[in-house]
């Protein structure tokens, strides 16, 4: 009878309950629990009408088709991918981030805390052209829930042809932010974040930023009825969960199968968070195989290797916002053995871009199948450059020069000349010698000294004549701060009366290098073109300005030499 009443009570559905729960309390306090993961995100709408909304804001999943999810990224010698993101709880102790590439080439992780304080490590890609997750452990951060964190990639060491490469997604920047270099670039780089349950409530935060995630809970706010916004969603979601579960025991037809029907209920919920949690890698448990970042200094300002062609764009990770015809879900992306876009044989991408100064295109054409497929590069309606492809790939390395500064259509096209073979764009991307960072200032620099908005001075600038009517200034600007508004660039030539006789209105750097991507601390050599009549007299002055290219407003100038947020400067003896 003892054994009997023994075995009836470790059977009891409220005893497996209450091993499961102390099951989970020991393994959540001793292991790590994912709390953020910028993988696929909410959607922002794209553009609404009297039958349906696409994407739909609500929906935590990429459903434009033809779009690759993740996609990947190549990077090597100078370039870097940065990816911002915000903790969704605190206690952060761990990363993840998806690596690939040559088991020669190594992978240089540095992590900026809030505080500036900077951790690297040295990753050796050991798991090779298959790609796999990387774990990096750092110093517990006790308050890291909103804080927001910054992730550098780079791989010094690596080529064009054998790049290092991670994973991206398109989808909601909010909260996050890529950026290849420092250029601001759509989508996140795949990245999970850990943080240890020990002490407070830090497992649940992290449980909850898996079921809603923060960005999730902000989009509800946005598209959601006032009543439903903030805390309440997850309140009313709780409510509605209990008074379920409240009403299937209450309909059980005796007490007793009541009680027990709810200990198994209970029991199947811990049970499966387990199973859900531990199997799907949610819940890492002890020990740890994890590199250490440790803590490090940084130069003020990076070296920069403007010598070497710096990435600008991949196309790759652009693929979601570009048009595909002719049919969208044909479009993919594999690895061949590098990343590509792979098309049918008759098929165009077009791309909406600024181009940059100094820019090229560089690519791999390759094709699958039987027959031979003419891969054509066009500036809007303009052929670039063209190739019959069969067997042998063929490699594209387009000078963009002549189309610094302009906006269109880059167009990657592909159509059949024989058979009907699979197309291979491979590692499509825009690169650039950026000419126009400079760590010092050039001896013939004149002084300027002017400072703009909040965060902009005009350090100095240089004149020099073209030609008979054509005049070079080149204004050289430096960021105090990271940057977030657009701005444009005037520059007045005035004449001994103060009138403008040349004029020249752009964004800096030929239209291709915006205030937002400007880095802080370097010089940018900004220069424009001014038209002069033939014969100009002395005594003139430059008049030099930013203003809002939305409002038309101008900055706020402050300096020596400013009138009406102006700055005025005496032009070189000739």
């Amino acid at each position: 009878m003892k054994h009997s009443s023994l075995q009836s009570r470790l059977l009891s559905p409220w005893f497996v309950t209450a091993v499961l729960l102390l099951m989970l309390l020991v393994v959540g306090s001793a292991g790590w629990w994912r709390a953020t993961a910028t993988g696929p995100q909410v959607q922002v709408p794209m553009f609404y009408d009297a039958h349906y909304l696409f994407p739909r804001p609500w929906t935590q999943v990429q459903e434009a088709p033809g779009v690759p999810d993740p996609a990947p990224l190549a990077f090597y010698g100078p370039n870097q991918v940065t990816q911002s993101f915000v903790s969704g709880a605190d206690g952060l102790v761990g990363l993840e981030v998806w690596l690939a590439g040559s088991t020669e080439t190594a992978v240089t992780v540095t992590l900026t805390m809030p505080d500036a304080t900077i951790y690297t490590a040295v990753l050796p890609l050991t798991q090779g052209e298959t790609g796999g997750w990387y774990r990096l452990r750092l110093p517990r951060v006790a308050q890291a829930q909103g804080q927001s964190f910054q992730v550098t990639l780079a791989a010094p060491q690596a080529t064009w042809q054998e790049a290092a490469i991670t994973q991206t997604v398109g989808g909601d920047r909010l909260g996050a932010a890529l950026r290849l270099n420092e250029y601001w670039r759509p989508g996140n780089v795949v990245l999970r974040t850990y943080v240890s349950a020990l002490p407070g409530r830090t497992w649940a935060q992290a449980f909850g930023e898996q079921l809603l995630p923060q960005v999730f809970r902000l989009r509800l706010q946005q598209y959601k009825p006032d009543f439903l916004k903030g805390s309440w969603t997850a309140v009313l979601l709780g409510v509605t969960a209990v008074l379920s579960l409240l009403f299937v025991i209450a309909a059980w037809p005796t007490v007793q199968p009541r009680l027990r029907v709810a200990g198994w209920v209970c029991a199947g919920l811990l049970a499966a968070l387990l199973v859900w949690q531990v199997g799907d890698g949610r819940l890492r448990l002890p020990p740890f195989a994890a590199t250490t970042l440790a803590p490090t200094t940084a130069a003020a300002v990076p070296a920069l290797a403007v010598e070497q062609p710096r990435l600008v764009d991949d196309l790759i990770s652009l693929l979601w916002t570009a048009q595909r015809l002719p049919e969208a879900r044909l479009v993919t992306t594999t690895q061949v053995p590098m990343p590509a876009i792979v098309t049918p044989a008759e098929s165009e991408l077009s791309y909406a871009l600024t181009l940059p100064r100094n820019g090229r295109f560089i690519a791999n054409a390759q094709t699958d199948g039987t027959g031979e497929l003419r891969f054509t590069l066009l500036w809007n309606e303009t052929e670039l450059a063209t190739a019959l492809v069969g067997v042998a790939p063929h490699a594209f390395d387009v000078d963009l020069a002549a189309y610094a500064g302009q906006g269109g259509q880059l167009r990657l096209r592909t159509a059949p000349v024989s058979g009907m073979a699979t197309g291979y764009w491979q590692q499509p991307q825009l690169v650039a010698q950026a000419t126009w960072l400079r760590a010092e200032a050039p001896a013939a620099m004149l002084p300027a000294d002017v400072h703009f908005g909040d965060g902009v001075v005009l350090r100095g600038y240089t004149v020099a004549q073209q030609d008979a009517t054509h005049w070079a200034v080149t204004l050289f600007w430096a960021a105090e701060r990271p940057l977030t508004q657009y701005a444009t660039v005037f520059v007045h030539w005035l004449d001994a009366d103060g009138q403008i006789i040349g004029q020249n209105d752009a964004q800096p750097v030929q239209n291709s290098y915006p205030l937002p991507v400007w880095p802080v601390g370097v010089l940018i050599a900004d220069e424009h073109v001014l038209t002069l009549p033939e014969t100009v007299a002395g005594g003139g002055m430059l008049g030099i300005g930013l203003y809002d290219p939305a409002t038309f407003a101008r900055w706020p100038a402050v300096g020596t030499a400013v009138t009406d947020d102006r700055a005025l400067l005496p032009l070189p003896e000739k």
